[in-house]
């Protein structure tokens, strides 16, 4: 994993310099490791904190999802893929054998056939005489 760039402040897993990866006997000894070095003498209460939340697993996913991302950041100026309307309108990639169940949720040997309709998406210049429609304003008094 690695930290998202965008998260300037100080993590647990920075302040005992542990991996994010690490196994519970490498959190377990990062507090010991803290402490050999003295300028860390006023920081002891924090390097408690940060490793009872890296030991208790809920803190612990909430620190990697916050600031440990699934994907990495994309470069500069490269943005996702845009969606095309021909994506939108395709019926999914399941074979119509794998989509078939009975009753009871027992795959059936002969499924039905199955037959998919491509979605056309139109402009509709104007829907069923709407625009011809001027409503009078009323005011109340």
């Amino acid at each position: 994993m690695f930290k998202d760039p965008n998260h300037t402040a100080e993590t647990p897993y920075d302040l005992l310099k542990l991996d994010p990866d690490a196994g519970p006997r490498e959190v377990k000894q990062a507090l010991p490791n803290f402490l050999k070095d003295r300028r860390n003498a006023g920081r002891i209460g924090e390097a408690q904190k940060a490793r009872q939340r890296i030991l208790d697993p809920k803190a612990r996913a909430e620190i990697d999802i916050f600031y440990y991302p699934v994907e990495p950041p994309r470069p500069a100026g490269v943005g996702p893929e845009p969606l095309s309307l021909d994506d939108l309108a395709r019926p999914c990639c399941a074979e119509p054998a794998d989509l078939f169940t009975g009753l009871d949720g027992a795959l059936q040997a002969s499924p039905p056939s199955i037959e998919f309709a491509t979605v056309k998406i139109l402009d509709i210049p104007r829907f069923n005489g709407a625009d011809e429609f001027h409503p009078r304003p009323e005011i109340d008094r």
